[in-house]
């Protein structure tokens, strides 16, 4: 999942501006795969655990913080629609840990930041990441 320019993102509720895109990549934390003695393809395959990633780029001015530090347990919250109307908005929650954070230049784009982040289950069975309607 990718989403561009959201609105209003917060990391742990403080407001952070610039945000170009937040994108979520999921893959197998553990996976089980098998071959069989009849020829080289596998047989049986089993994904046990996932790991959902999540990499937040936003724009840097002069002096600015990347958001987050490595380690810090976060909760990132921003709205979604599509195109710049209120229509079907809806709400993206976000619980997980910093793994990264980096800061760099792009060419005439000026400084940018990037987090990354590894998605955090409050109980171990239900996704770090939720999207919700919001209501107007």
């Amino acid at each position: 999942m990718i989403w561009l320019n959201p609105k209003g993102l917060t990391i742990n509720g403080g407001a952070l501006d610039g945000v170009r895109s937040v994108s979520v990549s999921r893959g197998a934390g553990h996976s089980i795969v098998e071959y069989g003695d009849e020829g080289p393809h596998v047989v049986f395959a089993d994904v046990s655990q996932r790991r959902v990633e999540v990499r937040i780029e936003r724009a840097l001015e002069d002096g600015g913080t990347v958001g987050a530090d490595v380690g810090e347990s976060v909760s990132v919250v921003f709205e979604i629609s599509r195109g710049a109307s209120d229509a079907l908005r809806r709400r993206v929650t976000i619980s997980g840990v910093v793994l990264s954070s980096d800061v760099d230049i792009k060419g005439d784009e000026g400084g940018r930041a990037r987090l990354k982040i590894v998605g955090v289950s409050s109980d171990g069975s239900q996704d770090p990441v939720t999207i919700e309607n919001v209501v107007a």
